[in-house]
């Protein structure tokens, strides 16, 4: 957990550091501009410095916030599994059911998806039904397809990416969703990758 708030803190902070310094070298700049009767300087000046201070205002409320949330996140994990409190590799060493391969394991009654320092839980007794999708994702110039897990609340819908579609990727995926259906054959699963 403090690995995460660190880490959510430390790049919220980089950019109210860097808007801070943008900044002061448009005050320090703001005295040049109004000296000669730059307008064009003094406008641009005053839309940078609105923009810039939106940045500083939005992260550092981020770097305020983002930790509470963070620790209300895992306190809700830490109430339900107490034993997971300092000892966040139970979660792999004790599974279930464990798709090493995707970083899924089946702990108790929850899917737990670990990535890195990241703990994302999906409680099965809260959920009507999972589904295994596959959507395209644009990251610049570059669209690939990924997989997504959504798991299903009444109305209520989550998305977990699962990313880049793998043949191998979808070879663990069905197996390990095979076991969980095998120990929790209530859970509804539905595959819509075999449609596409």
């Amino acid at each position: 957990m403090q690995k995460e708030i660190k880490a959510s803190v430390t790049s919220s902070l980089i950019w109210v550091i860097l808007g801070s310094l943008g900044l002061l070298f448009l005050l320090f700049n703001l005295p040049s501009a109004l000296q000669k009767n730059d307008t064009i300087g003094l406008v641009f000046s005053g839309i940078f410095g609105i923009i810039l201070l939106g940045i500083v205002i939005a992260f550092g409320h981020l770097a305020i916030k983002a930790p509470q949330k963070i620790r209300e996140k895992y306190q809700s994990i830490y109430e339900r599994y107490p034993e997971l409190t300092d000892q966040h590799q139970l979660i792999q060493e004790k599974a279930l059911v464990k798709d090493d391969f995707n970083s899924l394991y089946l702990y108790r009654d929850a899917l737990f998806l670990v990535k890195k320092r990241l703990l994302m839980p999906v409680y099965l007794d809260e959920i009507e039904s999972i589904t295994l999708k596959i959507e395209w994702v644009h990251a610049g110039n570059v669209k690939t397809k990924n997989f997504f897990l959504y798991t299903k609340n009444g109305k209520e819908q989550q998305k977990i990416g699962l990313g880049i579609i793998d043949p191998n990727k979808y070879q663990h995926l069905m197996a390990f969703f095979e076991k969980v259906l095998e120990l929790r054959p209530d859970l509804v699963f539905q595959n819509e990758v075999e449609s596409k």
